[in-house]
């Protein structure tokens, strides 16, 4: 690995005494910054609601912070909230015009944020009961990868041939009083939704999925979709990344300006193709977690031997469904 390369994983260093990005020491009394930006919490009034953890535990939105170098700060971190709230705010347009490597950074880092507490959390606990806190290899080296492209942020490096993430933009028919936020960590799977627009990214998949959904995007267009459909754009990228049956690998070179990032292409054959099978019935309980605001359940959703319904396509033609045609709240 780079020697350029902060790697927090090597000694668990999970501590409010080390910046997250660099490892500089800092001052946890004056250099700790939220990982929800403070405008959104002010926006949506988030401060003082609870965020549940991996660890189960619930921690209250403002409590969620991270440490911080005040140079990086200043030089990095707030030029980068700025440039993507000017953007949500504006609204779908904006957000479609973001330079997919500006919005990884700021998906990276509250993603990455959100881990950093959750690892810190169970150093502590396994520490109080006196066992070695560890994290499955696979873990690690995902986590990893992602810190290590985070750090584009503060060193000068470059993503070659291909970005190692998916990330689609897309309309959503979402009021501007609405916030909603989701993350699947073991994949990092992300999804945010508001102000007329949504997000879905898989942050380390090499961009297969973005290939693998390719034909569903094209049919959604610049359509804006019914929130029931997001929630199934969400979920037919958070299962395929699932199906997704090689692990990314990523290959970290300094060439003495910058360090160049090289996606290892993943090798397809009939005994190894890139995508596990499609299963109809899991795919159907993934839905089933994220319909339950329209009082869809399981039952609702699938009947062996149908297909689980949609409501992106249309069964018989296999076209995008209206939105203004789905009789259900927003």
């Amino acid at each position: 690995m780079n020697s350029r390369l902060y790697n927090p994983f090597e000694k668990f260093s999970f501590t409010n005494e080390e910046c997250f990005l660099t490892g500089k020491k800092v001052n946890p009394e004056t250099e700790m910054i939220s990982v929800f930006p403070e405008w959104i919490m002010e926006r949506y009034s988030l401060s003082d609601q609870p965020f549940s953890m991996l660890g189960e535990n619930k921690v209250l939105y403002s409590q969620l912070q991270i440490p911080c170098d005040s140079n990086v700060l200043e030089n990095t971190i707030n030029p980068l909230e700025e440039e993507i709230r000017k953007a949500f705010l504006e609204g779908f347009e904006s957000v479609k015009k973001l330079d997919e490597t500006r919005l990884f950074q700021w998906m990276g880092k509250l993603v990455y944020g959100i881990l950093f507490r959750d690892i810190a959390y169970g150093v502590e606990m396994q520490k109080a009961s006196g066992k070695e806190f560890k994290l499955s290899p696979y873990l690690v080296k995902k986590f990893m990868n992602l810190h290590n492209m985070l750090q584009s942020l503060v060193l000068p490096m470059e993503f070659k041939e291909k970005n190692p993430w998916s990330i689609a933009v897309v309309k959503v028919k979402y009021s501007k009083d609405i916030f909603n936020y989701k993350d699947e960590t073991k994949n990092l799977n992300f999804s945010l939704a508001m102000n007329g627009f949504g997000i879905v990214a898989c942050l380390q998949d090499n961009g297969e999925n973005l290939i693998y959904q390719n034909d569903l995007l094209k049919k959604i267009g610049d359509t804006p979709l019914h929130p029931i459909q997001f929630e199934e754009l969400w979920c037919r990228f958070m299962y395929s990344n699932y199906l997704l049956e090689a692990n990314s690998q990523f290959a970290f070179d300094d060439d003495g300006n910058k360090i160049i990032v090289q996606s290892i292409p993943i090798k397809e054959g009939d005994q190894n193709p890139v995508f596990k099978k499609w299963d109809e019935k899991m795919y159907a309980q993934v839905l089933a977690n994220y319909w339950k605001p329209w009082g869809l359940g399981m039952a609702d959703i699938y009947n062996f031997p149908n297909s689980p319904i949609s409501y992106l396509l249309d069964e018989y033609s296999n076209q995008l469904i209206g939105p203004d045609s789905i009789e259900l709240q927003f």
